[in-house]
């Protein structure tokens, strides 16, 4: 029914290689995840070298074939800082949940080399946070007003995620611990706003006795 790919194929030969050919177009190279590591460094060696012709040429950094791939993008440089981390999770924003985002940041911080992962943090919170914004949106509240205790929440659940993994608290990766209470008055967020509505009521309730009273009393002196 259809012919030979080679058919379908256009551009200018390549020299040397039977079948193959060259032209401007847009390709996709498919998300890696941090924890599959030699394919993510894979991945990363070809988004920076232009025309490679094998996976050994990958690893040939100034003459030298190096051991690995990771070896490679430390050769190159490409490890010095936090930059590959941060187009890792600003890739992962596109697509993923805040909870996916969440375990990359965790795999990234135990089993990943991060120069400054508080900066990392700062960077990224706000789509690793998500998810808990919208159910501080939901109840239309200020949301600027709860951004602390957004943020709080959130470094509960990395550092759940964080323990599972490594059996390590965020503060042995160079967090601040945050606090469980904040987390728990997150979770009664629907009890205090009841509450504070209950009260508001029997302000009233109270306000209104008073005013009958004084109404009653000012009908007996008349």
């Amino acid at each position: 029914m259809y012919g030979k790919i080679t058919n379908f194929l256009e551009g200018k030969a390549v020299s040397g290689y039977l079948e193959i050919k060259t032209d401007q177009v847009l390709g996709r190279v498919y998300t890696v995840h941090p924890g599959n590591a030699e394919c993510y460094y894979l991945r990363l060696l070809l988004h920076k070298i232009r025309g490679p012709t094998s996976f050994t040429a990958l690893k040939i950094v100034a003459s030298v074939v190096q051991p690995s791939f990771q070896a490679a993008c430390r050769a190159l440089g490409l490890l010095e800082d936090d930059t590959h981390w941060n187009s890792t999770l600003e890739e992962a924003s596109i697509s993923e949940s805040p909870n996916k985002i969440r375990e990359l940041f965790a795999i990234i911080l135990v089993y990943c080399q991060v120069g400054d992962p508080i900066k990392l943090w700062e960077k990224h919170r706000d789509s690793l946070a998500e998810d808990v914004k919208k159910q501080f949106e939901a109840e239309k509240v200020n949301i600027d007003l709860y951004l602390d205790i957004v943020y709080n929440q959130c470094l509960i659940l990395l550092e759940d995620i964080v323990i599972s993994m490594s059996g390590k608290a965020l503060l042995q990766f160079g967090f601040l611990s945050p606090s469980r209470e904040a987390g728990f008055a997150i979770s009664n967020h629907h009890y205090r706003k009841e509450l504070a509505y209950e009260r508001h009521c029997s302000s009233e309730q109270n306000r209104g006795r008073k005013c009958s009273k004084i109404k009653s009393g000012t009908e007996r002196n008349t």
